[in-house]
């Protein structure tokens, strides 16, 4: 039913990227903070993404109009930012529990030292994510300056 909506030119961007944030978005990232990415499912995503902007926007990819540009319109930020974001926001919470919380004890269980197989994990992914933004864990116990 939606379908009849982003494909409208009588509705502005604006309220289309509105709905599509209130609807398509959260079904997209449900639980987006647990996930661990491959180069692939990283390359379909994006392109998921970058679709459905440019559907909104009411261009094609023969428009030849940079991804980067049609962000700018709508406002928008990349969908691996936004899952790094809440990724990290969801590591400060749970690095603020107490010591005895379950979810606490397996993350202090999977310090860096015991991560060095090659295959890429969650813990592997958080530590990417703080090495890009130049963040420590420690950094989390203070809830105002982690956000």
């Amino acid at each position: 039913r939606l379908h009849r909506v982003f494909w409208s030119r009588h509705i502005e961007a604006y309220h289309k990227w509105k709905i599509f944030m209130c609807f398509i978005y959260p079904i997209l990232t449900y639980a987006c903070e647990t996930w661990h990415f491959r180069h692939e499912e990283k390359v379909l995503l994006c392109n998921f993404w970058r679709k459905w902007q440019r559907i909104i926007l009411g261009v094609t990819k023969h428009d030849h109009i940079p991804h980067i540009e049609i962000q700018k319109a709508l406002g928008a930020r990349s969908i691996l930012h936004c899952i790094k974001e809440r990724r990290l926001r969801h590591v400060g919470h749970i690095y603020r529990y107490p010591p005895q919380r379950y979810c606490r004890m397996l993350m202090a269980s999977l310090l860096p030292e015991q991560t060095n197989s090659g295959n890429k994990n969650w813990w592997k992914c958080v530590q990417n994510d703080l090495s890009k933004y130049n963040l420590k864990i420690c950094y989390a116990s203070n809830r105002e300056t982690w956000k």
